[in-house]
């Protein structure tokens, strides 16, 4: 894993070296190991380095082809490398190339298209001197960070917001449009950052800059057109278990111990199953495996440490339990600020530091999870129009009769009869504006034409595939993922996700939603795929849902909100109606739960705004700002 910089003056000026440096230098607790630049006139780049695939002492950094006048800075691991190598069999490459230098070889071959061959988590900056190009990429599913700025004639590209902003020549300035966005619950935005003059490199994208300037195009998108269909039910299971095995087999490949983020869930169960099988097989652990669960044993929760024990017991894991009742809720007291450079939205936040902290004083420097599993995995309610489009019948009556009365009709309604009647269904990226935004900062930033601008659209999709597509657009833009990643960086983690497996997420993406549910139960194909190991490792505790008391660490995080909402700076700064704000939290805490999402939001960005102001008087930051954008 890496950090990386780069710049280029287009207008042909020498590279900022001083600059370069400070880019690199900002990054370097996320890559402690190595760091070098190499600077040829108006271009320049650098990365900081934390090796976890392959140990290459003699591979200098940046990586620099003089032959072929090529340099490339990579942060990212190949999941193909065997599937590209004998495609490269005419090409003179090394025995047993890196991942870097595998990437310079295929760019050599196929150029820019090289992007569509190539299967694995990465992102990378590389330099063609003879084209006199810069070229900068992302992975498909966003995995890997990559940012950039233009100031100017120069542009400026980085891994991580904070390096990009030792640029004294970037704007100070908050990007007020994506602070409205956040409180409204759209974190569905491609390309803004919190910071004005900082974009985002979408996933799946590539960005050109050379004389003429700078382009930005995708190279990868879901392919909505593809359908796979087989005879038997059976060969769809069998195809996602091999593809499940070949996603967990790719992420296995490090050199340093490994372990699993393990839930009691169905996705991270999942992957553990499947690293159990592989062991099994192929004996691929060099080590004995270790797995880390949150417990949630105080608040009456114990299914959570039982099925991950089944789990454990089975492959005979190591296992290790990390008691996470006082982090479970939006509480943030504990947490280290620092990981990301914009507010976060989510919860479990200080949960996962501790499973981070503990994976890292157990020697784990590579951490599998099953994030992501939901996206493609668990279906959407839609499948029923489909089936009803479909003019499956008897199908629909057998699904339908699997359900409660009640939550029958509210599925009819819902997502059979309200699509026919107004045409289509519904989106799942409705947004409800808070009623504490301020009217006359949601009018300047045009917030309602903003929140309409990132849904995906429509086309030809069905229903199901509609859901998905905005699920799929949610995950790869929201910045819970860039925290999750740099989060486990500050630990000295790479995390890995078999589930963003382009080759198995590609394959999900084209199976009929009927396949993902199945008699009224998600992720049918997990179950059949993976059912007699899951049906072993499973414990439920139907009605156990805790003591409805409220518990000390909910009136801890109550006790935060009402300091934060006393005086803050987004009233300050214009951002929210302070009256509106705080009676909604008065209605918060007499038993209005459906606003704690929102207001936890807010709370977020208070938090944000004092790290960003260096804990000053906020008040008199906020109007200081307020008075100069008026």
């Amino acid at each position: 894993m890496s950090a990386l910089a780069a710049i280029l003056n287009m207008d042909g000026r020498p590279v900022d070296r001083p600059l370069l440096a400070r880019m690199v230098e900002a990054a370097r607790p996320y890559g402690p190991e190595s760091a070098g630049i190499w600077v040829r006139g108006a271009f320049g780049m650098g990365s900081c380095r934390l090796e976890m695939v392959e140990p290459r002492p003699t591979e200098a950094h940046p990586l620099v082809d003089g032959e072929h006048g090529l340099v490339l800075v990579w942060d990212g691991r190949l999941d193909n490398r065997e599937d590209l190598l004998s495609r490269l069999a005419g090409v003179e490459t090394d025995t047993g190339p890196s991942d870097a230098r595998l990437l310079l070889d295929a760019y050599r071959l196929w150029g820019p298209a090289c992007l569509e061959r190539l299967v694995g988590d990465f992102a990378f900056v590389l330099w063609d001197w003879r084209a006199q190009r810069l070229l900068a990429a992302r992975d498909p599913l966003g995995v890997r960070p990559l940012h950039y700025a233009v100031v100017g004639a120069t542009c400026l590209i980085a891994s991580r917001i904070d390096q990009l902003r030792q640029s004294p020549h970037l704007p100070r300035e908050i990007n007020e449009g994506m602070v409205g966005d956040f409180l409204a619950g759209n974190l569905d935005n491609p390309d803004e950052t919190f910071f004005r003059g900082i974009s985002r490199l979408p996933p799946g994208h590539l960005l050109e800059v050379g004389s003429q300037g700078v382009r930005k195009r995708c190279y990868w998108a879901p392919d909505w057109d593809r359908t796979i269909s087989y005879p038997r039910e059976s060969e769809y299971a069998d195809h996602f278990h091999s593809l499940l095995q070949q996603a967990v087999e790719s992420r296995l490949r490090a050199n340093h111990q490994t372990g699993l983020l393990l839930s009691g869930g169905l996705d991270s169960r999942a992957v553990a199953c499947t690293i159990g099988e592989l062991d099994q097989e192929k004996r691929c652990l060099r080590d004995a495996f270790t797995t880390f669960t949150a417990t949630l044993d105080h608040l009456g929760s114990s299914a959570e440490r039982r099925n991950a024990e089944l789990v454990s017991k089975r492959y005979q894991f190591v296992a290790h339990y990390v008691p996470g009742d006082s982090t479970w809720t939006f509480a943030v007291d504990d947490v280290t600020p620092g990981a990301w450079d914009e507010p976060l939205e989510g919860m479990y936040v200080g949960m996962v530091q501790q499973l981070m902290d503990c994976a890292r004083e157990h020697g784990i420097r590579v951490l599998l999870t099953g994030y992501g599993g939901d996206l493609v995995l668990a279906g959407s309610y839609y499948y029923l129009l489909d089936l009803l489009m479909a003019r499956r019948w008897s199908a629909l009556r057998e699904e339908l009769s699997c359900y409660s009365f009640r939550f029958r009709w509210w599925l009819i309604f819902n997502y059979l009869a309200r699509p026919l009647i107004f045409r289509q269904p519904a989106s799942g990226l409705e947004y409800r504006l808070p009623e504490w935004i301020a009217p006359e900062f949601a009018t300047q930033i045009d917030l309602k034409a903003r929140l309409r601008a990132h849904r995906p659209a429509r086309g030809r999709r069905r229903p199901s595939q509609q859901a998905e597509a905005e699920a799929i657009s949610l995950a790869h833009h929201s910045n819970r993922m860039l925290w999750l990643q740099s989060e486990g960086l500050r630990h000295g983690l790479e995390l890995r996700h078999p589930f963003f497996d382009r080759r198995l997420f590609e394959f999900l993406l084209a199976v009929p939603a009927p396949q993902k549910i199945q008699q009224g139960r998600p992720k049918a194909l997990l179950h059949r795929a993976l059912g007699p190991v899951l049906s072993e490792t499973v414990c439920e505790e139907p009605g156990r849902n805790g003591s409805p008391a409220l518990r000390p660490n909910e009136v801890r995080e109550r006790a935060q909100w009402a300091a934060g909402f006393a005086d803050p700076s987004s009233a300050a700064l214009g951002y929210v109606d302070l009256p509106a704000l705080q009676r909604a939290f008065r209605r918060y805490l007499d038993g209005d739960h459906g606003l704690k999402y929102a207001l936890a939001r807010t709370y977020r960005l208070e938090l944000w705004l004092q790290r960003l102001f260096g804990n000053r008087t906020l008040s008199e930051q906020g109007r200081a700002v307020v008075s100069a954008r008026g």
